[in-house]
C-alpha cells in the first residue's frame, strides 16, 4: 500500500501560485501630497514612521503641562532668527515624517509657507515622554540621530528628568548619539542652538514639580 501524503495549506498555496500580500511602503512625496489633498482632514493624529501610517501614544495631562510649560519659555528666549512650532511635521529621509511635541526651527515662519521642514531646518527637537518612553529613547532616538539633528531633549516623565542627546552620528548602520546628560529637578537645561547657548529652562517648572515643604 502506497503511503499516505499530507499536504498543508502552505504547500497548496504554493502549488497554486499564490503570494502574501505584501504591505506597501509609502514615501514622504506620497504622504505629503494626500496630506495636501485634504485626505486625513484638518485634525488627523496620523503621522509618517519609516513607510507606514501610525498614530500617536496617548497624551495625558502632564504631558500636556509640559509642554505648555516649554512652548512658553522657549519662545521667550528664541532669539530673531529662529522660531518654534509644537507638533510640527518634520520631514526625514527614511520615509519618515514624525511630529516632534516641539522643535525650533531655523528662520522665519513664512520660510516654510510652501514645504515642510527638514531635519537640517531644527537644531533642537524635544520629546515629552510617559507612555512613549520606550518609542522615544529607542527608535525615535535612532531615527533622528541618521537624520543629524543636533540635540534631542527627552522631557522624561516617570524619571522627573531631562535627557539631552547631542553629537549625532549621521546615517551610519546603527545610528545614535554620543552624548548623554541628564537634568534633574534641581538643574536648569541650556538651550543651545547652532553651538551658541540661548537661555536656560528649569527642570522643576516643566515638570510641574513642588517646591520642598509645599
Amino acid at each position: 500500500m502506497a503511503a499516505a501524503t499530507t499536504q498543508t495549506r502552505a504547500d497548496t498555496e504554493a502549488d497554486l501560485g499564490e503570494e502574501t500580500p505584501r504591505p506597501y511602503r509609502m514615501t514622504v512625496e506620497i504622504y505629503e501630497k494626500i496630506v495636501a489633498a485634504g485626505v486625513f482632514g484638518d485634525t488627523s493624529p496620523l503621522f509618517l514612521w519609516k513607510g507606514r501610517l501610525v498614530l500617536p501614544m496617548t497624551k495625558g495631562p502632564d504631558h500636556e503641562n509640559a509642554l505648555a510649560t516649554l512652548l512658553a519659555l522657549t519662545m521667550q528666549m528664541v532669539p530673531d532668527g529662529w522660531h518654534v512650532r509644537p507638533g510640527s511635521p518634520v520631514s526625514m529621509r527614511n520615509d519618515s515624517e514624525p511630529e516632534p511635541d516641539l522643535v525650533i526651527l531655523r528662520g522665519a515662519i513664512r520660510d516654510y509657507r510652501k514645504r515642510t521642514p527638514r531635519a537640517i531646518d531644527v537644531p533642537l527637537a524635544i520629546e515629552i515622554s510617559d507612555s512613549s518612553l520606550r518609542y522615544d529613547s529607542g527608535e525615535k532616538r535612532s531615527t533622528y540621530a541618521a537624520a543629524s539633528i543636533p540635540v534631542y531633549w527627552i522631557v522624561n516623565i516617570p524619571k522627573t528628568r531631562i535627557d539631552v542627546f547631542t553629537a549625532p552620528s549621521g546615517p551610519t548602520e546603527a545610528p545614535s548619539y554620543a552624548e548623554h546628560k541628564e537634568y534633574g529637578p534641581d538643574d536648569d537645561v541650556p538651550v543651545v542652538l547652532d553651538g551658541r547657548e540661548v537661555g536656560r529652562i528649569p527642570v522643576r517648572e516643566v515638570l510641574l514639580q513642588a517646591e520642598p515643604g509645599v
